[in-house]
């Protein structure tokens, strides 16, 4: 069985709109919808928004339910200038940004793990990206309109394997956002893909209760000024979409 979580409602709306829901688990404040999608086997759960949040409704997910491995999806903004809005990240590895126990630790190190820096799954990982591109070069045009695209002036959206970085905190600066891409490639010597809010702290719950997770963010802005732009737009007919598209290549070529 597969864990699916999302951090906002229009994240897993057409998942949960297209899935064949069995039952409902109401655990944690939280409704559980236990069922199948695209021929799989899956819980699919909101965890809202953060690291907390996230970490609950993780937890509880592998705690009462017999999952094989967790697949996070939603919205982040651009790490790097080679990734564009439009464009899809998937996780190689995921860091908290705001993590900072110095001098007990070093930067970014979570206590105790003694780890910045949390894998996902290699294999589920590069299934993910093959499902991507797939997407992308065969099924795209099905799914969103390509004047919808051209309205968010997304042309020819590629999809990248890199780090995800994610800390309690919006990205709307671009001197915030350099500041955490310096310190990551300094400190980690790795490929900042994209900031959001929740990853790492699922791939961490994920990392202690030894289970697999894999993490798929839509890249909806430049994590700067214009951050906030025709947001809930890009969610509604952009990345929600995407999620369902991406979502059904990958599940039918497990």
């Amino acid at each position: 069985m597969i864990g699916i979580l999302g951090a906002l409602h229009e994240e897993v709306l057409l998942l949960k709109e297209n899935m064949h829901i069995e039952a409902v688990h109401h655990l944690g404040g939280r409704d559980y919808y236990e069922g199948t999608l695209f021929g799989q086997r899956i819980v699919l759960v909101l965890s809202n928004i953060g690291k907390v949040a996230v970490s609950i409704t993780a937890t509880l997910l592998i705690d009462h339910f017999d999952i094989d491995y967790v697949l996070f999806i939603g919205v982040a903004g651009a790490g790097n200038s080679f990734v564009k809005i439009g464009d899809v990240v998937v996780a190689d590895f995921l860091l908290q940004h705001d993590v900072d126990v110095r001098p007990f630790y070093n930067r970014h190190e979570v206590a105790i793990l003694n780890k910045a820096l949390f894998a996902a799954d290699e294999a589920l990982a590069h299934r993910l990206l093959s499902a991507t591109k797939t997407f992308f070069s065969e099924h795209l045009s099905v799914h969103v309109d390509p004047k919808t695209l051209e309205k968010f002036s997304v042309y020819q959206p590629q999809a990248h394997l890199a780090t995800i970085a994610s800390g309690d905190q919006f990205i709307q600066d671009a001197t915030v956002l350099r500041d955490i891409h310096d310190r990551i490639w300094s400190g980690q010597n790795v490929i900042l893909g994209c900031v959001e809010m929740e990853g790492a702290a699922v791939a961490q719950v994920c990392y202690e209760l030894n289970k697999p997770c894999v993490v798929l963010r839509t890249i909806s802005d430049n994590a700067n000024h214009s951050a906030s732009i025709d947001f809930q737009a890009f969610l509604k007919e952009v990345s929600s979409q995407y999620a369902l598209g991406i979502v059904e290549c990958f599940f039918k070529n497990l």
